[in-house]
């Protein structure tokens, strides 16, 4: 499936689902920023679901891949989207309490535009190359290397008579002037607080549907800048978000970043100046980049311990308070259950993870294993035959099995940024030399796990409010 011109080259779009498709882009962009284009292209597969709907493709201007070597990233930009969706459901259980200032959040899930190359296309000059692609993108002036196999692309979320697409925040902290949507950062402020500092969600536009706000295509600050694309600016992107965060109703209870010495350690040329447009890493320069990196990576660390120790302290003062109060207060101390809600009202303690069969809570998980690591050590005392080398073997296994279990859940804690039961082996099949997919295959199944767009904006159960 796919055009082939000469029979060297095709493209084809895969969605979630396993379905390919053909497509036919337009030539005349549609949209565009200052570093990208938008363009629209049709899908075509009468057995599929998705036939004759709408994609954007986003395609760096040819003066940033050639001046500044700007790149595609279809992997990071598969992460991304997971980390945004995890997060932004997380999110919209926390904020069930406002809802009066909120709405849910949802992020569709991404497609794949698989480029498929005749093996005798290496011979080719890249002035060929150029034309054959330029040909099977409609003319789109796009800049692809021979190693390219997938690009990632969206579903158009269309403007109706009522709402927009707009950008809504910038990944240098930039805000709308929107009032409606001004409450999106705190999700970014609650991404933060959540993963304990180690991520950073913003750079959202979309736009809302019915009660419910559709995002696509944001940006994810992690502690290594780069890490998730050429808009990643690590620290330094966390430190300007708070540089001009203003907490509101949604997150003013969150950890907050503590920038006074941290914008000490920072040049002038990385306090970003607020702008609609995002920044990019290749528009820094990278010596400076680099040095400011490592200047405030071990101050971002203290920093972190302060504010996640102080947060736990408080909590724990808070739980412990509640019990006493409630022990003294009933006949029959209800414990357990008044300290497990203070702990589920602690936003940055809603640790979640995702399976077929629903939501399970880790500390549900831990609690169950320990039980039944409880229950084999009570029958193998009980039992009045003399311990033989076969049951002593089956005791080393057991508790193995524990140990693993047990640090499997303690790596998950520490990681809090994608859930481990998920399924992506459609994304990038083919693409075995890419080490970074290697490492993902069979993590994420997003047609299970992400809402449709073009699902009722009414279905309580598709946004998990």
């Amino acid at each position: 499936m796919g055009t082939t011109p000469s029979n060297t080259l095709a493209i084809s779009v895969s969605d979630p689902s396993g379905y390919e498709y053909d497509v036919q882009f337009e030539s005349t962009a549609f949209a565009e920023g200052q570093h990208r284009q938008c363009y629209l292209g049709t899908l075509h597969n009468p057995k599929a679901p998705k036939h004759d709907k709408k994609i954007v493709l986003k395609v760096f201007k040819p003066e940033y891949v050639e001046k500044h070597g700007a790149d595609y990233a279809c992997v990071q930009d598969l992460e991304r989207s997971i980390i945004c969706h995890e997060y932004c459901t997380k999110f919209n259980r926390a904020m069930k309490d406002h809802s009066e200032s909120t709405m849910p959040i949802a992020f569709p899930a991404p497609l794949r535009i698989n480029i498929k190359r005749a093996k005798h296309m290496a011979a080719r000059s890249d002035k060929e190359m150029d034309r054959l692609i330029k040909s099977v993108f409609n003319e789109i002036p796009i800049k692809l290397n021979r190693n390219h196999k997938y690009l990632t692309c969206h579903p158009y979320l269309q403007n109706n008579d009522e709402y927009a697409y707009s950008s809504i925040t910038s990944n240098n902290g930039w805000l709308t002037h929107l009032p409606d949507y001004r409450f999106v950062t705190a999700l970014s402020h609650f991404s933060w607080a959540e993963s304990k500092g180690k991520l950073l969600i913003t750079g959202f536009q979309g736009i809302q549907r019915g009660h419910v706000l559709f995002l696509s295509d944001a940006v994810v600050h992690t502690d290594k800048v780069g890490k998730h694309g050429s808009n990643d600016l690590g620290v330094i992107g966390m430190v300007n978000f708070f540089l001009n965060h203003e907490c509101n109703e949604c997150c003013k209870h969150l950890p907050s970043l503590n920038t006074t010495l941290l914008i000490e350690y920072l040049s002038q040329e990385c306090i970003l100046k607020r702008s609609k447009a995002r920044s990019y890493t290749f528009e820094f320069n990278e010596e400076t980049l680099q040095k400011d990196e490592a200047n405030i990576e071990q101050i971002y660390a203290e920093s972190l311990s302060q504010t996640f120790a102080v947060t736990q302290g408080q909590k724990e003062c808070a739980a412990e308070t509640v019990t006493q109060t409630v022990t003294a207060a009933g006949d029959e101390p209800q414990t357990h259950e008044v300290v497990e809600c203070v702990k589920m009202e602690q936003i940055e303690h809603v640790v979640e993870t995702m399976n077929h069969d629903g939501i399970v809570e880790e500390e549900q998980e831990e609690e169950q294993e320990q039980q039944r690591c409880h229950g084999a050590e009570m029958a193998n005392d009980e039992e009045s035959e003399p311990e033989t080398p076969a049951t002593a073997k089956n005791e080393c296994e057991l508790d193995q099995v524990c140990r693993e279990n047990q640090k499997e859940r303690e790596m998950t804690e520490e990681v809090e940024v994608i859930s481990s039961n998920l399924d992506v082996s459609w994304f990038g099949q083919e693409d075995e030399d890419n080490e970074s997919y290697a490492g993902q295959k069979g993590l994420f199944d997003l047609d299970a796990h992400f809402v449709d767009v073009e699902q009722d904006a009414d279905d309580a159960e598709a946004i998990e409010w």
